[in-house]
């Protein structure tokens, strides 16, 4: 349920169109995809052309209902891995990392209120997938994204062997890994930081969820039991897979288990698992079933994960891996319908993180009947106005 002013229209709200998006299907007409499955007959009657921004336009115009969001990942279309950024309405293709000469930028993570983005920059050649030397110097960047300010945040810092480096507590606090294997809580702010483990990884570290709970490694994927007391990490058994990673309200874990999919998730306290998208799954379009490096917004109503075409094109350096962006449903992180391409280039696109704006009145979910009462303060309304708002439920009724 949504509440707008009269006068803004139509603006920001959920419509019923988008809705029943996840009963419609994309086809798939490349020459190299299998034909005989029971969705060819869905695919068949759909578009054949999904290779162009325009293929595109209506799906962003959807997204867009959403709420303000933004989708940025890394690419090496430039021979030089840099940090890319596109509104989810598709807008504003654009480089948002610098150029630093001799370095590459890596594992892009968005803070919770879309402001500020937390990367990596590592020395040519090296990247996330193999430790570092010493003398090698890996500063954790902070990046202005309205603007453009970057600076380094922490001089030396690590991955979890893999591209990804950061877990944001808020918007003022983030862990990290730090270049000796430590895990630490940080005040981006003051710089103030607290050692969150006790003994260091010999080459790489852990990350730690927002509620503090539990702890991931890069590879192979480990969901284990955090102990902020004692600085301590009980380690579970590992799953089969890779690039794992943490939902922000601290109940999740996710990966990608086996080459190519499926994303898998993981109830963090039962260790109760199911798929949120399959390996060649049909609300895949264009034959994209070939999936890796998933990551969830921060409200878990969006993932975001990049797929490329064919099993034969699974090189995670060089393969034509393009970004993509899925609704999900954020208590049970269920697909709610065919995700959205954001990239295009013959590049490899990957890793990618994704952001969209709250619902200024918060999530209400219940049992029929079920009803709320929410009150608008006058420092809510915009200055000067006092015209009524109008609520719509998404069902093509309001109020």
């Amino acid at each position: 349920m949504r509440r707008t002013q009269q006068r803004s229209g139509a603006r920001g709200r959920l419509s019923r169109a988008f809705l029943g998006l996840g009963s419609v299907a994309l086809v798939c007409v490349l020459l190299h995809c299998e034909a005989g499955g029971p969705d060819d007959a869905r695919k068949a009657a759909q578009p054949a052309s999904l290779d162009t921004p325009a293929d595109w336009a209506e799906r962003w115009q959807q997204m867009e209902k959403l709420g303000r969001g933004f989708v940025v990942w890394e690419s090496n279309r430039t021979r030089h891995w840099r940090i890319w950024y596109r509104n989810l309405d598709g807008s504003g293709l654009r480089q948002l990392t610098p150029e630093e000469e001799g370095r590459d930028h890596f594992a892009p993570h968005i803070s919770p209120d879309g402001t500020h983005l937390a990367y990596l920059s590592y020395p040519t050649p090296r990247n996330a997938y193999k430790p570092i030397p010493d003398a090698a110097s890996v500063p954790l960047h902070l990046l202005r994204i309205e603007d453009g300010t970057d600076r380094v945040l922490v001089s030396s810092a690590r991955s979890y062997k893999g591209d990804r480096a950061v877990v944001w507590l808020g918007n003022r606090e983030l862990i990290y890994i730090d270049g000796q294997g430590n895990t630490q809580q940080l005040d981006v702010g003051s710089g103030e930081a607290r050692q969150l483990t006790e003994e260091p990884h010999p080459t790489f570290g852990f990350l730690v969820n927002p509620t503090l709970t539990h702890a991931t490694l890069g590879k192979p994927p480990t969901f284990s039991l955090n102990d902020p007391e004692k600085r301590g990490i009980a380690r579970r058994s590992a799953k089969n897979g890779c690039q794992p990673y943490l939902s922000h309200d601290g109940r999740w874990g996710f990966w990608i288990q086996k080459n190519g999919g499926p994303v898998r998730r993981i109830v963090l306290i039962t260790g109760a698992t199911g798929n949120i998208i399959s390996r060649d799954d049909p609300q895949m379009p264009g034959c994209h079933g070939y999936l890796y490096f998933p990551m969830l917004s921060s409200c878990q109503r969006l993932i975001a994960f990049a797929a490329s075409r064919s099993p034969n094109e699974h090189d995670q350096f060089r393969a034509d891996y393009d970004v993509f962006v899925g609704r999900v449903d954020p208590l049970s992180l269920e697909l709610i319908d065919e995700p959205v391409r954001y990239s295009f280039d013959p590049g490899t696109d990957r890793y990618p993180d994704v952001f969209l704006s709250g619902m200024e009145l918060g999530h209400h979910r219940g049992e029929a009947p079920f009803s709320i009462a929410l009150e608008l303060p006058d420092g809510r309304i915009d200055a000067g106005t006092r015209e009524p708002w109008r609520w719509d439920f998404g069902d093509g009724t309001s109020a």
